[in-house]
């Protein structure tokens, strides 16, 4: 991958050039119009990335061959294609793209930094970065791993690469590997840097020499830089070698944790195991930021080479000036006028390189188009241009070959490239009336443009204009909610669409259902039929209208069978979706309490009582206090029986109320026994108060014959209480003679018979034998004494 490379070198045409290529990644550049016919800046769009309307946004990095693409690509969206493109960061390090598109706003390349600098955690962030040309691949694993891992909603997508490979590798002078050769010696060939067998630093300037410029006084410190400030890196390092124990140290972090760094003992030079004793016997490595420098540590440990490392930002100037080995990179021309020659090292292994131990040489790398997911469905004429860019090595290398020589800046050179190569970049081009998927065909200003298919429409193939498409309206009985859709849905079964161009379906209305897909309408419920729900889709769902409910044994499954639903009768309640077959469900004990509010069953009113087993045979209650109403056989408190008219074992009845037995009243002594023993005694004490002749004791005198009308009105009372016993529905104005009535025959119910025999005989079957006889035994109080008289 490139590493930052800027200086300056003492030849004059490199000093010009690389001062206007440094302009150029500043942006110090000409706004004019590159292209004769470009787009004017009045007329161009902008584009809506995560919410946010605005301007395309690139980061363009700073080495040759990328700041090149970058102006390439950034003047055909804007002058060609008619974009507002933005350039929001210029940068030397690959990783700053993955994390810039992922919503950084600023240069970061570790997961470490994005914690602290980008809030990509939060729902609102916003990228202005959308679009990064000619990323290497190699540097980005450990990026996509901690974008991956910690914030997947915001990985960028790859679109593909440039069509060209680049190649980074440690380089040499020619004319050190020549004189090298006279002496038999290839130093293009890492094992000739083999410190026990060769002394390859006679060839190469030595590190005194280097360090009596200015160098060693504006050299980067090795503690400053990666990979040497870098734990992760330096404990890869220890790992593969760990027998180079004076190449590291270790230090505390400010966070009080244990960490570990190249060691270079005078701050500057890191010295490699084959020299450390002797840095004479050193060849000096020259980089930039320790960019590269992945590229050889390890080597210098596997392959005992004699080499010091240090970086400064002259390191161009540097290497123009002294035999050194350095990085470099194509297709990138920095070192046109410089002639270096590639060393070469064992051949690429994977499996390596993924377990960090980098001593084979580095494969040729993609170069890589990024872009924020968003892009593609927003702006994918330019994600098609730029899927489409491809570019051939040889062609960038001559390009930026003449850019050196000639002291463009990148933009001109970009430029200049798209005035010469008109075909090349047109092919890369969408026609304007080839809209992709999911577009349509427009005209605005009689000019042709794709637009993204409104809600309510979907992108069909177009009619006349072959690889193009047209927006569609929704046939009637589909829609379509979303924008940018390549079809429309038909409405599901419940709903129903009238018109074309539907945006969502209508749900049926109450009483209706549809139990069709991709419908216009909706049916009726059968007559007496009605739905709970919006949206019915079934027969299933047209249940009884309010006032009926549904008998048992009738369907409504289809129209082809009978779905007559019973009248709710008097004291009964039917909510809509009243059902016998909910109550026996109920009633079984099969209805889970989450679903009983649901399973609606004809109710029992206040005042009125039906039984479990028969719940629409209604029996009026003699009181409307003692019928609760609710789930048929509900009764108030110790009352049951029909109508609520008994009360519960256990309990008796006095004054129409219920009270608990006590258990004296429970046992048999009160009622029948006392009874029984009393009886006989009274019978007696009557005969002997009633001696003389029934005749002359009537005859006697006038309140005599009113006292021989008593057993008359006994009875003729007793017998209108037994009518009030029986509870039967009357008149007012006969109530009140009944009560008076019943007064009398509650002779008995002091005796608490319902509460006999611990409350089983206490039924109204019993009671009513027991007052019917009480006239006999009047009678019997009265029929002897007439005899005798």
């Amino acid at each position: 991958m490139p590493r930052c490379f800027w200086g300056v070198g003492g030849h004059g045409v490199i000093w010009t050039t690389l001062a206007v290529v440094l302009l150029s990644s500043l942006g110090v550049h000409s706004q004019e119009s590159c292209l004769t016919d470009a787009v004017p800046v009045s007329q161009r769009r902008s584009v809506k990335i995560d919410g946010q309307e605005g301007p395309v946004g690139m980061l363009i990095f700073s080495w040759q061959s990328a700041t090149f693409v970058g102006e390439l690509f950034k003047l055909i969206a804007e002058e060609v294609m008619g974009f507002h493109v933005e350039v929001t960061m210029r940068t030397w390090e690959p990783q700053a793209g993955l994390w810039a598109l992922a919503g950084c706003r600023e240069v970061v390349t570790g997961i470490e930094e994005a914690r602290s600098k980008c809030d990509l955690g939060s729902p609102s962030i916003v990228s202005q970065t959308h679009l990064v040309l000619e990323n290497w691949d190699f540097t980005l694993k450990r990026t996509l791993r901690d974008l991956t891992s910690e914030y997947p909603d915001r990985r960028p997508i790859l679109s593909g690469t440039l069509g060209f490979e680049g190649v980074s590798a440690p380089w040499l002078p020619i004319e050190v590997m020549d004189a090298a050769r006279a002496d038999n010696i290839f130093l293009d060939h890492y094992r000739s840097y083999n410190s026990s067998a060769f002394n390859p630093a006679q060839y190469f300037s030595s590190v005194a020499e280097i360090n009596s410029t200015a160098f060693f006084s504006t050299a980067s410190r090795c503690a400053n830089y990666p990979p040497f400030n870098s734990d992760e890196d330096v404990r890869n390092y220890m790992r593969h070698f760990p027998e180079d124990t004076e190449g590291v140290e270790s230090y505390t972090t400010s966070g009080g944790e244990v960490a570990y760094r190249a060691f270079c003992e005078d701050g500057v030079w890191w010295l490699s195991p084959a020299c450390r004793a002797d840095r004479t016997k050193c060849i000096p490595w020259i980089s930039f930021n320790g960019k590269g420098y992945e590229m050889i540590w390890q080597k210098t440990a596997a392959y005992n080479i004699p080499l010091a490392m240090a970086s400064t930002d002259n390191w161009v100037e540097i290497v123009y000036q002294f035999r050194v080995m350095s990085y470099a990179w194509i297709p990138d021309a920095l070192f046109a006028d410089r002639p270096l020659t590639q060393i070469l090292f064992p051949s690429y292994s994977k499996d390596q390189h993924d377990d960090d131990l980098y001593v084979t040489k580095f494969a040729q790398v993609a170069t890589q188009k990024w872009a924020h997911a968003d892009l593609q469905e927003q702006a994918p004429r330019l994600w098609e241009a730029m899927d489409r860019m491809t570019l051939v090595r040889s062609l960038v290398r001559t390009t930026l070959e003449a850019q050196m020589r000639s002291g463009l800046s990148g933009r001109d050179a970009a430029c200049q490239f798209l005035k010469d190569n008109r075909s090349v970049w047109q092919a890369w081009i969408p026609d304007a009336t080839s809209c992709p998927n999911r577009q349509g065909l427009t005209f605005v200003n009689g000019q042709p443009q794709c637009a993204w298919c409104a809600r309510g429409t979907f992108s069909d193939q177009h009619p006349t204009i072959p690889g193009s498409r047209l927006c569609v309206n929704c046939t009637a009985g589909s829609f379509q909610e979303n924008t940018q859709s390549s079809s429309c849905e038909k409405c599901p079964s419940g709903r129903y669409s009238e018109n074309a161009g539907a945006t969502s379906c209508q749900q049926c209305d109450i009483g209706f259902l549809q139990e069709e897909i991709g419908t216009t309408g909706c049916s009726q419920c059968p007559d007496g039929r009605t739905t709970t729900v919006l949206g019915a889709q079934s027969m299933l769902d047209c249940v009884c209208s309010e006032g009926s409910y549904e008998p048992l044994g009738v369907s409504c499954s289809n129209r082809n069978h009978s779905c007559e639903c019973g009248p709710c009768g008097v004291g009964l309640n039917c909510e809509v979706g009243s059902s016998l077959a909910h109550w026996n469900e109920k009633y079984a004990g099969n209805i889970s309490d989450d679903l009983e509010e649901e399973m609606h069953y004809p109710m029992v009113l206040p005042g009125y009582f039906a039984t479990a087993d028969n719940p629409v045979s209604i029996y009026k209650c003699f009181r409307p206090q003692d019928c609760p109403g609710g789930d048929p056989g509900s009764c108030g408190a110790w009352r049951s029986g029909y109508a609520c008219g008994k009360c519960d074992q256990g309990y008796y009845m006095f004054a129409y109320e219920c009270h608990p037995c006590t258990d004296l009243e429970m046992g048999s002594f009160l009622f029948p026994v006392l009874p029984l023993l009393l009886l006989p005694a009274v019978v007696l004490f009557v005969q002997a108060r009633m001696q003389e002749p029934m005749r002359a004791w009537i005859m006697d005198s006038p309140k005599n014959r009113a006292l021989s009308l008593i057993p008359h009105l006994l009875v003729i009372m007793q017998t209108l209480g037994l009518i009030r016993s029986t509870r039967a529905q009357l008149k007012k104005e006969l109530l009140m003679p009944m009560e008076i009535s019943h007064l009398l025959t509650m002779g008995l119910d002091v005796l608490r018979p319902e509460c006999a025999a611990n409350g089983e005989d206490g039924d109204f079957s019993y009671l009513f034998i027991w007052r019917t006889l009480l006239p006999g035994i009047i009678g019997f109080f009265f029929f002897p004494s007439l005899g005798a008289g």
